[in-house]
Parts: structure tokens; C-alpha cells; sequence
């Protein structure tokens, strides 16, 4: 708890501390705006950086409002508090934003139109800066009156009732895993003479465990086996079976259990372990604690049973891990540890043996518990119509103990099929009645995640449940909200990738394995959420996503909704969508349907005039030749994505794009820039530039071309043409090609270069591609050799090469 506190305080702190540090950096705009009243730019300035200052105190209030859901009157406070702090992080933006312009268009390119600015804009969003900080500082007294600072981060953890060996049911199915475990665990597994094995039976297809397993000599790594799965899937149940089974009694001379859960604390379980030894404890100290356990293990192979375990375990990169081992090394040959995680990092990082991944029940396993659940017990024998309605709802559970006792206990609320068919057909609806008892494992794993991480996991509400999604498609709209947390010198993107990876290591998305018939690229990861996940994900962002399926949709989206998906069928009148212009606080519109010009431009054109705070926007079409200027006045816009099967050219980039300052990604991959305008190197914030073809100088004469500066910062794919004639050795350096994986075609042109033939060579060695480069052109270079880098050996996937080089020898090219 004091841990947890002094952490909370620490990030106000370091929060405060950056705003506190950037206060004079808004000064000289305040006076920009206001050059002739001092006294009215100085109160301006400070209402602005108190409300500020004010935002990490709204967010900590947020993340203790999250762990006290279930008291009287916190959740409709919560809501309110997330739309004010949501409110004030757009305003923020949006006078960052005007800072930035004044600094790129310099005070007098802009003087006579900010004259309107100040008079209408500026003083409706100094009302909003008073206003807002009011409704927070009322909305944090009324949640600090229901005695939030009496919580901790673990409360909702600590609840889980600690586990012990012996399981407290009956156990449903789960006898091929305990055969498979058991083979993994190195038990002797006997079959009755006679009988053959027969195909995918979990004796023959983990025959080779057991000798795996035995080969641990003594004196080496203790042996590690994982059990990795979902919240409620049943790890600890599986694992109770286990120990409890006669044959791994018999194999093992001891079996040790401890349930992890709250903290990986090394003395606490070295100190757990030895006392279930039957041992005498005669000193705290950890030394004297490690060396009781190895003797103890030296006498008896041993399992170890570490129920429960989170991430802590890893912590310190995994030095508390080999602490904790460290005794164990000692063991009888044989001796194991068997471990239950949620997550697949845990997994991966303490295993020694492949993780065991815990699947859900087989569907006749799952049928006989769902109806135990269903019927709290009280008859095997379901009415014929209730049992019509359960197959209907079993296959929405995916085989999860933890969805069947769930959705079992609402069920049982009232055994008729009424409810039950309300059930099957509003089961979110259902599930929301009863907010404090859904899902409480699911809930614990989301409320356990850092707070960057619950933001990005609570955007996932814009996928329909069992949508198939793609890695990049998450990350560009967290990196959009600024939601995935960053450190110095990390782009945007790359902290989106670690926070799904995170958040995939914790079981919260599954991978989808594509099968002979599924139409999903094997080159192409995708993945879905558990149904139950998703359900858990709906309910924490409350009104802040919406998905539009149909035109019955547009009516019910609420008002002050952030973000909104479409994902229609037939028939839907797309120019109904300017109804979107009353949700004035929307931050994202993801579409993944088909829009014609004709709509769409309308459609723009309508939005850019009220959805100010609008971040992300990535839309599809069947047919396109040209981009919308309305685009650019979405001022706030950090991603803008265009997707449209067929290749398309543009004479040039959108000039006035590039007023988009906050622009960090761009993707219009099948299309083609012939040239960019002078203002691009505006885009001081582009990070990621994805277009069929992109040309840097072309055409030298007429074209500005990008600085390096900017140009090394964008994750450019496809084809890249670059005109090297003012590009310096140094700027070939910080090009750094070599890690451009996703180029996968390449021209560099050497024409009019001002340099000598040493200097192109040193320049063409830096301009090494990655080596999966498939078509490579370099024409105009007139050095005299070729580079190291142009080796079979290393563009073992080139297909073409082209060779514009009159005075170099090319040797050893004709493999």
C-alpha cells in the first residue's frame, strides 16, 4: 500500500513538475495574443496553467474512482470526471496547437488573421478554461467525500480468495490436459495393455515430454512448466487436480504450494515453502531461509506449485525470479516447478519447458458444467425449451468456466425462458445490472493494468465483438490519443507496439490461426477478443465508444462519445452519417466500409466545421483521385489513413495539409505523390509516411524536397525514390536505410550530385539497404567501385537490380 502511494504521489509530482517547468514556455504566446493588455494576458496564462496543473490530480482521481466502482454514487462521478478530463485535454491541445502555429507561420504572417481568432475562438475557450476548472475541482470534492483515500490499488485483488491443492468441486473434463501435464511433469503414464494409442491422443503427442523432463540432472536449473491462460479458464482448478492425482504423489516425494497473487515476495514464499516442509523457522533472514530450503529439497524430488503469479515475478529483469530458484537448484533430478500465470510474458520468461496453454472445456464437458451453473445444482435435467435457449448462448462462452459461472448465475436469477431469452439476446444489457459482479476476474486483470494501458485497452470498445483486428490498426489510434506512455527518443509507434504486447502477454488478445478455408493472410497477424473481454472492455469505457452497424445506430450515439467505428451492412445510407456533426467531442471515426467521393467530401466538408477535436480518421473507398481539402481543418488531426484497392497519382501532397502540425502518420498506401510542397517540413510531427511511391527530389528544379531531419523520423514502406543531389554524407548516415524493413523497393539517383567519386561511394556504403530489399536501382553513381553491401550473400530476397554505374566494376553479382 505504501509502495502503491508513494508511486501515485510521484507521478502527480513528476506530471506537475514538467507543466510547472513549461510554464514560461507559454508567456510570449499569452503576450502574442494580447500585446496591448498585460494584466488581461498575464490572468489568461494562469488560468490556463493552473487548469494544467490540475489534469494529473483529475487522472490519479480516476484510476481510485476505477478501484471503487462498486460503492453508491461513484460510478456516475467517474463519468462525469472522465468527460471533464477529456474536455481539458482537448482544450489543452488546442491552444498547443495555436502556440505552434504562431511559431511556424511567425507573428506577422499571422497578425490580421488572428485578430478574429482572438476576438471569437480564444475568449469561448478562456470561458471553457474557467468552466472546466470548476466542474473538476467540484466533481474531485464530491469523489473525495465517498472516502476514496481508504482504498488501495490491490483492493480488488485481495479479494480473490487465497487457493490451496485441493480443489473445491467437482471437476468437469480436463482429463486428456491432466494426462498431457502429467507427461510434461516427467509422472510415469501407463496404458492398458492392449490398447493402442490412437491419433492426437495426449499421451502420444507429448510422448517426448517425459524424457524431456527426466534429463535434468541434479545440481542443474531447477525445471519450469507454465500454465498460461485466460482469467477463469481454470489453471488453479487443473493444477489441484493434479496434485491430487495418486500417480504424481507417488512420483514426487513432495508437493509444495503457495499462492503468489498479491506479491512476489522472495522471502514471504521461501519462508511459505519451508513451513510447509513441516520445517522449524528459527530466523527471518533470507540467507538462513534459502539454505533451510535447499536442504530440505536435497532429500526428496520435489513440485513446486506457484499459484497465481503475476508480473511482479519478472520485475527487475528477472533477477527476483533467479533469487527465488536460487535454493532450488539443488534438488533430486526430476524435481519441478509448476506455475499459473495469466500472463504469457510471466510464461516465457521463468519457463524451461514449453507453456502448457489452457484452452476452454470440450463442448460436451462445457454443456453438463454450463447446466450445473445454469440450475445452481439442483437437477441434472434442463426443460426441453430452456435447453434450446442454453445451446444458444453455450457457444457465445467459447468453453470459459469463468463465462459459464457467470452468465450461470444471472440464469439462475430466474429459470424461465423469458429471462433466459433476454439473456441470449441482451447480454450486455444484463450484464450491466449488476456492475460490482461482473466479470470480477476479468475486472481484476483490467484494474491491474498501469493507467496508459487501461486508456489503450478501453478503445478496443470500437470493435464489434469476435472482429478481427490487426496489431497496427490499435496502435495508430493510441498513438492518435497520445494513450501508449513514451520515453525519451521512442516514437509514438513504438510505444503503441510494447503496450499491445503487454497487453497480449496478459491473455487480454488472443491470436487468430488462420485455417486452410480462412481468407486471413498467413503473413498477416490478426487477432480477437474473448467475448467476455470484450463485454468487460464495453462496460469500463461507458459511453466513450460507440459501433454503427445500422441507421437505427445514428440515433442512439451518445452525445459526448470520443470514438466511433462503422461496421454496416447493406443498404446503409451513408450521407446520413452528417448526423455525426452533433457529437462535437469526437476524436476518432474508424471506418471499415466502402465510401464513394461523392459522400464522403460532403460528408468532410460537413464535420471539419464542428468536430474540432477530431485525432484520428481512417476511411475506405472504392475509387479515389484526389483528397479533400477539408481535411485540413482538423486541426487536432495525429492520423489520417486512406484506404482504396486501387493505385491512384497525385500531382503533389495537399498544401494545406500542411497546417495539420500534430499530423504524426499518413497512409495512403496505393497512392502516388509526384511531388510535395514546399510546406511539408511543416510536419514537424510526421513520423510515419505510407504511400505506394515516395519520391524525395525528383525533380530537383522544381522541387523542395523534405529535410533529412524530417525525413529520418518517417516509417516509410513500399517504394521509396530518393534524389541525392543535396543530400550531404551526413544525412545518408541518419537515413539509417538499414532499418527500413518495410521498403521493399528502392532508388537512389546520383544525378547532379555536386560530390566527387570518393565521396559517392562513402555516400552509397550508408545507404545500405535492410537485406529483404526486392528491387534496388541505383543509377548516376560514379565512383569507382561498388559497396560491401551489394553481396548476394546479404540480398538473398533481391528480384530485380538495376545498374546505372558507368564507372564502377561489379563483381560477383552473377548468382
Amino acid at each position: 500500500m505504501e509502495g502503491e502511494l508513494i508511486s501515485t504521489i510521484k507521478t502527480v509530482v513528476s506530471t506537475t513538475t514538467e507543466i510547472i517547468s513549461g510554464f514560461n514556455d507559454w508567456v510570449g504566446f499569452f503576450q502574442w495574443l494580447c500585446p496591448d493588455n498585460n494584466q488581461e494576458s498575464k490572468q489568461q496564462h494562469e488560468e490556463l496553467w493552473k487548469l494544467q496543473t490540475t489534469l494529473p490530480l483529475m487522472q490519479v482521481m480516476i484510476d481510485r474512482a476505477e478501484w471503487s466502482i462498486h460503492k453508491e454514487g461513484v460510478p456516475i462521478l467517474l463519468e462525469e470526471l472522465k468527460d471533464v478530463t477529456y474536455d481539458t485535454e482537448d482544450l489543452i491541445e488546442e491552444f498547443k496547437y495555436f502556440k505552434m502555429k504562431s511559431e511556424m507561420d511567425g507573428p506577422q504572417s499571422l497578425m490580421k488573421r488572428s485578430l478574429d481568432f482572438i476576438k471569437s475562438d480564444i475568449s469561448s475557450s478562456f470561458d471553457k478554461v474557467k468552466l472546466l476548472q470548476q466542474r473538476a475541482e467540484h466533481l474531485i470534492s464530491q469523489l473525495n467525500a465517498t472516502d476514496l483515500q481508504q482504498e488501495t490499488p490491490h483492493f480488488d485483488r485481495s479479494v480473490r480468495p487465497e487457493t490451496s491443492s485441493f480443489p473445491d468441486s467437482k471437476v468437469f473434463g480436463r482429463q486428456k490436459e491432466t494426462v498431457a501435464l502429467k507427461v510434461l511433469l516427467g509422472v510415469p503414464v501407463s496404458i492398458p495393455s492392449g490398447s493402442k494409442r490412437k491419433k492426437g491422443h495426449p499421451v502420444a503427442a507429448e510422448a517426448t515430454a517425459q524424457k524431456d523432463c527426466m534429463d535434468y540432472p541434479v545440481n542443474n536449473a531447477v525445471s519450469v512448466l507454465p500454465i498460461v491462460g485466460i482469467g477463469g479458464v481454470g489453471k488453479t482448478t487443473l493444477a489441484q487436480q493434479i496434485c491430487q492425482d495418486q500417480h504424481v504423489k507417488a512420483y514426487f516425494g513432495q508437493i509444495l504450494w503457495t499462492c503468489v497473487s498479491d506479491d512476489f515476495d522472495t522471502k514471504q514464499l521461501t519462508k511459505e515453502l519451508v513451513h510447509s516442509c513441516g520445517e522449524e523457522i528459527a530466523s527471518d533472514n533470507l540467507d538462513y531461509l534459502q539454505n533451510k530450503l535447499a536442504k530440505v529439497v536435497r532429500l526428496k524430488r520435489f513440485l513446486i506449485v506457484l499459484d497465481d503469479v503475476w508480473d511482479d515475478s519478472v520485475k527487475d529483469n528477472g533477477q527476483e525470479w533467479q533469487k527465488f530458484c536460487a535454493p532450488l537448484t539443488t534438488g533430486v533430478q526430476g524435481s519441478m516447478i509448476l506455475v499459473t500465470t495469466r500472463s504469457s510474458k510471466v510464461a516465457k520468461l521463468v519457463c524451461t519447458l514449453n507453456p502448457f496453454q489452457l484452452q476452454g472445456l470440450e463442448e460436451d464437458t462445457f454443456w453438463e458444467f454450463f447446466k450445473t451453473c445454469a440450475l445452481g445444482g439442483k437437477s441434472s435435467t434442463m426443460d426441453v425449451k430452456l435447453a434450446t435457449i442454453g445451446r444458444m448462448i453455450v457457444p457465445k462462452l467459447k468453453g470459459s468456466p469463468l463465462a459459464a459461472k457467470t452468465l450461470g448465475r444471472l440464469l439462475r436469477m430466474k429459470i424461465d425462458t423469458v429471462h433466459w431469452t433476454n439473456i441470449l439476446n441482451s447480454e450486455l444489457w444484463e450484464l450491466k445490472q449488476e456492475v460490482g459482479d461482473i466479470l470480477p476476474a476479468l475486472r481484476l486483470s483490467y484494474l491491474y493494468l498501469p493507467r496508459h494501458l487501461r486508456r489503450c485497452l478501453s478503445l478496443c470498445a470500437m470493435f464489434p465483438k469476435d472482429h478481427k483486428f490487426e496489431q497496427t490498426v490499435l496502435v495508430d489510434l493510441w498513438s492518435a490519443q497520445c494513450f501508449a506512455e513514451t520515453q525519451d527518443k521512442i516514437c509514438m509507434h513504438t510505444a503503441g507496439d510494447w503496450c499491445f504486447e503487454e497487453l497480449e502477454s496478459r491473455c487480454f488478445f488472443q491470436e487468430v490461426v488462420p485455417s486452410s478455408a480462412s481468407q486471413i493472410s498467413p503473413k498477416i497477424k490478426k487477432y480477437v477478443m474473448h467475448d467476455l473481454i470484450h463485454d468487460m472492455i464495453q462496460l469500463v469505457s461507458g459511453n466513450e465508444c460507440f459501433v454503427i452497424r445500422n441507421e437505427i445506430d445514428l440515433s442512439n450515439v451518445p452525445e459526448k462519445v470520443r470514438h466511433v467505428s462503422l461496421f454496416t451492412s447493406k443498404g446503409f445510407d451513408y450521407q446520413k452519417l452528417v448526423a455525426l456533426t452533433r457529437c462535437r467531442k469526437l476524436r476518432s471515426i474508424l471506418s471499415r466500409e466502402q465510401l464513394g467521393k461523392k459522400i464522403f467530401f460532403p460528408l468532410v466538408n460537413s464535420w471539419s466545421k464542428e468536430l474540432k477535436y477530431l485525432r484520428f480518421l481512417s476511411c475506405c473507398f472504392t475509387k479515389l483521385t484526389m483528397l479533400s481539402e477539408a481535411i485540413a481543418n482538423f486541426k487536432l488531426l495525429c492520423c489520417f489513413k486512406v484506404h482504396c484497392p486501387r493505385r491512384w497519382t497525385m500531382d503533389t501532397f495537399p498544401e494545406s495539409y500542411c497546417s495539420l502540425y500534430n499530423l504524426q502518420k499518413f497512409e495512403a498506401k496505393n497512392c502516388t505523390f509526384k511531388s510535395l510542397p514546399k510546406e511539408f517540413r511543416k510536419l514537424v510531427n510526421l513520423q510515419s509516411f505510407e504511400v505506394r511511391t515516395f519520391v524525395h527530389g525528383r525533380n530537383y528544379t522544381n522541387f523542395w524536397g523534405i529535410s533529412v531531419e524530417v525525413l529520418k523520423n518517417m516509417h516509410l514502406q513500399g517504394e521509396m525514390y530518393l534524389n541525392l543531389s543535396r543530400v550531404k554524407l551526413a544525412g545518408c548516415a541518419e537515413l539509417e536505410l538499414r532499418k527500413r524493413k518495410h521498403v521493399e523497393m528502392l532508388t537512389l539517383n546520383f544525378y547532379h550530385t555536386q560530390n566527387t567519386q570518393d565521396q559517392e561511394l562513402e555516400m552509397l556504403e550508408l545507404l545500405c539497404p535492410h537485406s529483404g530489399i526486392k528491387f534496388l536501382e541505383i543509377s548516376g553513381f560514379r565512383g569507382d567501385s561498388t559497396p560491401t553491401w551489394l553481396q548476394p550473400s546479404y540480398l538473398q530476397n533481391l528480384v530485380q537490380l538495376r545498374l546505372d554505374c558507368h564507372l564502377c566494376e561489379v563483381k560477383d553479382l552473377a548468382s
